[in-house]
């Protein structure tokens, strides 16, 4: 990429539809790779990857997002989902933004009976793993 990043992506390849709505789901994509695009310095990588995972009885397709960027506290990860609120790393970078992205993006997931969370590690990086029920 322009700005010295790996892209990286890898995929499951026995995975099948599943119940979500294309533009939601695009959508919600758009927003958390431009995020971690924003939040991983040159030299950095941004992995898409999906893959079949079971969780709370029931079998999921998983798509996450992963990053070697500047991560996140366990403080900032517990409000990240609620709106207007953003991380430390916005004033690092400059990103713009009002903080709604992933509020909205979490309200789509689970419109379509999904779930989205995040794991981040402070100069480790973030993953964004959205939860899908097969179609």
């Amino acid at each position: 990429l322009a700005q010295g990043l790996d892209l990286l992506v890898e995929l499951e390849p026995t995975l099948n539809l599943v119940q979500a709505d294309v533009q939601a789901l695009r959508q919600v994509l758009i927003s958390l790779l431009t995020n971690a695009l924003h939040f991983t310095p040159s030299g950095g990588s941004v992995t898409l990857k999906t893959a079949w995972a079971t969780a709370e009885g029931h079998e999921w397709c998983t798509v996450e997002v992963r990053d070697t960027g500047l991560g996140m506290s366990d403080a900032e990860q517990a409000q990240l989902f609620q709106r207007f609120q953003r991380g430390s790393a916005v004033e690092l970078t400059n990103t713009p933004g009002v903080g709604v992205g992933l509020a909205l993006s979490k309200e789509l997931i689970e419109l379509q009976h999904g779930r989205l969370n995040v794991k981040s590690r402070i100069q480790k990086g973030s993953i964004f793993t959205i939860w899908l029920l097969p179609a």
